[in-house]
């Protein structure tokens, strides 16, 4: 009796991969921010996302993931610290994701839909001290009641700000530090 299964293979899904490729190939290791400027290199003009009907490309990517990451060094981000992720499945995700990877930071990803609790205990258990959201009320709103209460001080959120001046080089009107808005523990109205 067939049951689908491929037998001289370890996994079953294997079979439904392309032939003339070894998946099982030992793969250097490699740091992902390497890994994402190559393929910006190689693959610079096509497209990366597609997000509600708008394609974006590597380079688009790419200059943003770049000026997003000058913003967190310049707060000191880099090797040790703990970046956590409060986002949605946007661009702006995957944008914050290969800016923090390329400071040198620790990728932390939180759940907007986390009750707050949860968000607290994953914010002490991580270290998480710097978070990155959307300035939606829904997410910013849980964490800002957070900052000073737990490790976490500082949020960055996206702003619908005007233009700021340059900061990081090139402007680049979609998602830049100078558009994100920073909230201190501090600073941060109770």
């Amino acid at each position: 009796m067939d049951n689908g299964l491929a037998t001289d293979l370890p996994h079953p899904w294997l079979r439904h991969y392309p032939a003339d490729v070894d998946w099982c190939a030992d793969l250097p290791a490699r740091p992902m921010g390497a890994l994402f400027d190559e393929a910006v290199a190689r693959f610079g003009d096509r497209p990366f996302l597609d997000f509600m009907d708008k394609r974006t490309t590597y380079r688009e990517v790419a200059r943003q993931v770049d000026h997003l990451a000058c913003g967190l060094q310049r707060l000191g981000v880099g090797k040790g610290v703990s970046v956590g992720l409060f986002l949605p499945n946007t661009p702006y995700y995957v944008i914050a994701f290969y800016a923090v990877l390329k400071t040198g930071a620790t990728v932390v990803n939180f759940n907007p839909l986390y009750a707050e609790r949860e968000v607290a205990h994953q914010i002490d258990d991580s270290g998480t001290e710097i978070m990155i959201t959307l300035d939606l009320a829904v997410v910013y709103d849980k964490l800002g009641r957070l900052l000073g209460q737990s490790r976490l001080r500082r949020i960055w959120s996206r702003r619908r700000a005007r233009r700021r001046r340059r900061r990081c080089g090139r402007w680049n009107r979609r998602f830049t530090p100078s558009r994100f808005s920073c909230a201190r523990a501090a600073r941060f109205p109770s």
